[in-house]
Formats: C-alpha cells, structure tokens, sequence
C-alpha cells in the first residue's frame, strides 16, 4: 500500500460501517502502486483517548452479535441474503446488495466462488474483511485476474491467502494465463501491486450489511469503550498491516507509546484488555502527538518515559526513540479516537517546536 492507500485504510477501519449504500469507487483505478519489501507492512499509529471527556457516555447501536440472524429486522426489499459476501473497492460506503448477485462463501466450483481463506474469520466474527489487495478470475483463452466487478462469475481471490491457499490448501498462487488460476510457483504470481489491483476491498457478510440497516434501538455506552471495541474489531478484520499505539500519561504531560509497531492483533488484543480502564484527568492531544512524531522519527524522548511504555519503542542507547521506520517507503498513518476535548495541553507548542523542520 501507499500514503494514499493507508490514508483511506484509516477510513475503512473507522467506518466499514457507514452507510448510505453506494457502488465501489473506481478512482484512481489505474494507478501503479510501490511495491513494499517482503515483511514490510504499512503502519496505523493510533492514540486513543481515555481522558475524562472520553468517559462521557453516548447511545449508539449495539455491537454486532454474529449468532443473530438480523434479516428479519429489514425491510424485505433492503434485505441481503445472509450468508453471501458482499464488497466495495475502496474508502466508502456499504455496498447495495441489490446491485450485486452476492459472493458464495462456501467457495469451491461454483460461480462467484469466495476463495480468500484468510477472511473466513473474520467474516464469521466481525462480519466484515478488510483485504489490503483482492481479484476477481476472467476465465477464457487468455485467462487472468482483475478487478472485482458485479457482473462477472468468477472466483475472488485475496492476496492474505498467497502460499497458503487457492481453491484449496496449499502453496497456491494466483496467476494469470495458461498457468492460472492458481499456480504452485511463486514466480508466476500477479503483481498485486499493478493496476488494476491496487486498491484495498472491504467484505461484507450479508448478515452484517441487515445488522447495519436493521435500526436497532441504541445503548448508553462511553466514548472510550466504544472507540475501543469498534477498533479492536476493525483490526482483528484487517489484512496486512501492522499497528500502534500510544496512550496518554497518567499524572503527567503528554503521552507514551504504549505498544510499539507489532502485527493488527496484537494491538487489538491491547484495546480489549483495557475495556474496564479508568479515565485519565487529561487529554493532552497535541502534546501525545508531538511525541508520537519523535517517535516516528527516532528523536528525542520528551514525554514518552513512562512505567507503561514499551520498551521496543526506545533505542539501546537511551534517550532517544527507535524509529519504526524499518523501510524508507514504509506508509504510516496517526489517526486519533477522541472526544476531541484537549486539557493539559500547555506544552505542546514547546515539543512541536523542538521537532526537525517544524517552525
């Protein structure tokens, strides 16, 4: 993924629940994507509020349970059937399922056949998969992969199953030609990365989509238990990326990295442990994300010194962060859960002026 890619990853993580319905946007849809080193995953820092304000509680719609069959809650025109997977090219909108035929999840030789294994789960859990690269098989005398598109009956396929799965287990991968659809040689795999597949997708359960527009009476819930659990089930559903996060200090200014760069689950199983964290008195957020920028560049430690802090965050020298930029073109993104009330936040003019280039 590029900056653009990982810019509209941080919308598919804060919204794969949005709605109004909408087709899949094909902006951009022949733009060359840079190709990252192998092991090199874009990296979403995120800083999560738990200040005082954070502890407000709102209504909101209660959490998708995945044992309840939601259709019956929808208007028998809206409904889409239940176990089908329906999906969107991009940042957006859910999509309409009656302007698409629907995804067999069950996969094997039938048409529009589901074959990413590696969105089973979470499209069984959180009802939604969010694949950093799929394709869709046009079969004929010159077979290959391309871009999803509602009216084809082909297989889709997701680049999380590349050695691990094709149409069955195994070192699949997918391929184009007479060498296709899948291929057990690596160096006969598509280049995820060209045009025209270089755009994330988000699939949907059928089940999910009637959940979204069943209407379900809203519950009292704080802000931060909300940020919490939609975001530890955004990135337990999303494919190829790693994640961090930073949190505010308790008792002093700013804020620490709490988790450093480490695989989306790791993160999400942070967030659900601290389901029942009390609130901070603060919420010093231009300060939590001048430190989180001397992070990213490996500067000095300011307010990061924390008993919570992770130790992979600093460097063995001391004083000083360990970038986690393990590669020049590795894409990061910051993205804020908040109230958006900052508190405590006098000294953030100081750290961001003690920042390389910041006048």
């Amino acid at each position: 993924m590029t900056g653009r890619s990982m810019i509209a990853l941080s919308v598919l993580l804060l919204g794969p629940h949005a709605l109004p319905t909408a087709g899949a946007d094909t902006d951009e849809a022949w733009l060359h994507r840079a190709e990252l080193s192998a092991g090199v995953h874009p990296l979403l820092v995120l800083v999560l509020d738990t200040s005082e304000a954070a502890a407000r509680t709102i209504f909101a719609a209660p959490a998708y349970d995945p044992s309840q069959d939601y259709a019956a809650a929808v208007p028998e025109g809206l409904r889409c059937a239940p176990a089908g997977v329906y999906w969107r090219r991009g940042p957006g909108p859910a999509p309409d399922c009656r302007t698409q035929a629907g995804l067999d999840v069950a996969g094997g030789a039938t048409p529009r056949a589901f074959e990413c294994e590696g969105a089973r789960a979470a499209l069984s859990r959180q009802g939604f998969f969010v694949a950093s690269r799929a394709a869709q098989w046009r079969g004929g005398a010159d077979g290959r992969w391309a871009a999803l598109d509602a009216d084809s009956v082909g297989a889709v396929e997701c680049r999380a199953d590349r050695a691990r799965h094709g149409n069955s287990p195994g070192t699949w991968y997918a391929a184009d030609g007479l060498r296709g659809p899948w291929s057990e040689a690596a160096t006969d795999e598509i280049r995820w990365d060209r045009a025209p597949l270089a755009d994330p997708y988000v699939f949907y359960l059928g089940n999910y989509l009637n959940y979204l527009r069943a209407g379900l009476p809203p519950a009292e819930i704080a802000i931060s238990q909300l940020a919490r659990q939609s975001l530890a089930g955004a990135l337990r559903a999303t494919d190829g990326v790693d994640a961090a996060l930073l949190r505010f200090a308790t008792g002093a200014d700013g804020g620490y990295v709490a988790r450093a760069a480490v695989p989306a689950a790791a993160v999400a199983t942070a967030l659900e442990a601290r389901d029942d964290a009390p609130a901070e008195t603060a919420a010093p957020l231009a300060e939590t994300l001048a430190e989180a920028a001397a992070w990213l560049a490996g500067g000095p430690v300011r307010f990061g010194d924390d008993a919570g802090a992770d130790a992979r965050a600093f460097d063995a020298a001391g004083g000083r962060y360990a970038s986690p930029y393990t590669h020049a073109c590795r894409p990061v993104t910051i993205a804020y859960a908040t109230a958006g009330l900052a508190s405590g936040d006098e000294s953030a003019p100081e750290a961001a002026a003690a920042l390389p280039g910041f006048t």
